[in-house]
């Protein structure tokens, strides 16, 4: 109504740029009670990603922060250690114990009791989660470690505000509430190109992975055509090249907080950066090279190579004995690994020289 009001006086004063300015503050106002209504108290709590379930208690109660009494089997050791490391570096007051010694314990005036504990009656392969909050502390409930790990993660975000800094925490008061949380997807990764341009530290490498964890994301990959310290192959990776010492102390860091890193080769074309120097250009498909590849028919130019230089690995017992002697060296800095990233793609000049005859035979011309 109010809407139309203004509209029917302002077309009648014939006064565009009033009319305009009535309808922008107009908009403003209700995009403002907008937000008022919308900031419900399933939205009080500013937890990133957000939860599937959030549901706070009627009375709208709250609890007092004080000194925690945490109570988690030592057998969680990555729980374990998360929840030290988190109360070190915020200055929070709080001691881990074995959950025996927790049962006759209650939050107090001047402590509160946090159970981490597992549901051994529901059974999931997802690491789904929940947080009460109540008169009688904060409890913690999941099927496996990792789930109490998400489910630290919520916590620490309840208890500490996302824009605290490294020695404080902002927060005075948590309301009363339950949250159930579980992964939408099984997989949830990031891969990273340490190919091009810079290649990424190992210090910066611990702050992504502790992003990663913080965001519930379980996967990294580090994606490498030439840029790991492969013994033996100095001449190709370079001195800024990621030593084979730094890949196994990230990949332990990772595993530490349920990141999956994942090993990552580029094993058939993307090949590039070995195939150029001589002591590895006979490998190639087309020693030659192809000029096309780098001019945009199959797919962009790489403006710091040659407009012309050898791309795939020619796919005979040769080229896998390299690829495999580079396994040999990759694999085993990944204990924990269930996979691994053989790349395989934008073969563009396969078929082209040394396998056009197999490719033929298997109903190419070109391309297998």
């Amino acid at each position: 109504k109010w809407l139309s009001h203004f509209s029917i006086v302002a077309r009648k004063m014939h006064q565009p740029r009033t009319f305009t300015m009535v309808l922008v503050i107009i908009t403003m106002i209700w995009l403002i009670r907008l937000r008022g209504e919308g900031s419900r108290k399933s939205d009080f709590v500013d937890v990133f990603p957000k939860p599937q379930f959030i549901r706070y208690d009627e009375r709208q109660q709250m609890l007092k922060i004080r000194p925690l009494f945490i109570c988690v089997e030592q057998k969680f050791n990555r729980v374990v250690d998360a929840i030290e490391k988190w109360l070190s570096h915020f200055s929070i007051e709080g001691s881990i114990y074995d959950p025996v010694l927790c049962d006759s314990v209650i939050s107090r005036d001047d402590q509160i009791l946090l159970r981490f504990e597992l549901d051994v009656v529901h059974k999931s392969n997802v690491s789904d989660y929940k947080i009460k909050i109540d008169d009688h502390g904060i409890s913690v409930r999941s099927v496996n470690e990792e789930g109490l790990f998400y489910a630290f993660i919520t916590f620490g975000q309840l208890f500490c505000s996302p824009t605290a800094q490294t020695k404080s925490c902002f927060r005075r008061k948590i309301p009363y509430l339950e949250i159930h949380d579980w992964p939408s997807l099984p997989n949830r990764g990031l891969m990273l190109d340490v190919s091009r341009n810079r290649v990424p530290r190992l210090d910066y490498l611990y702050q992504l992975v502790d992003l990663l964890a913080e965001l519930k994301l379980n996967e990294l990959q580090l994606y490498v055509e030439h840029t790991v310290a492969y013994a033996g192959h100095e001449a190709v990776a370079g001195r800024d090249a990621l030593p084979l010492a730094d890949l196994a102390a990230l990949h332990a860091y990772a595993h530490a907080r349920f990141v999956r890193l994942v090993p990552n080769q580029q094993s058939l074309g993307h090949m590039q950066h070995w195939l150029k120097h001589a002591a590895y250009s006979h490998l190639a498909e087309d020693p030659r090279g192809q000029s096309r590849v780098f001019q945009g028919d199959y797919c962009c130019a790489l403006w710091s190579d040659a407009p012309a230089v050898p791309y795939s690995l020619a796919p005979d017992e040769a080229g896998l004995g390299l690829v495999a002697g580079l396994y040999a060296q990759l694999l085993p800095l990944f204990p924990h690994a269930e996979a691994v990233n053989a790349g395989l793609d934008e073969t563009f000049d396969l078929a082209a020289q040394r396998s056009r005859e197999a490719s033929a035979a298997l109903g190419g011309p070109r391309g297998l």
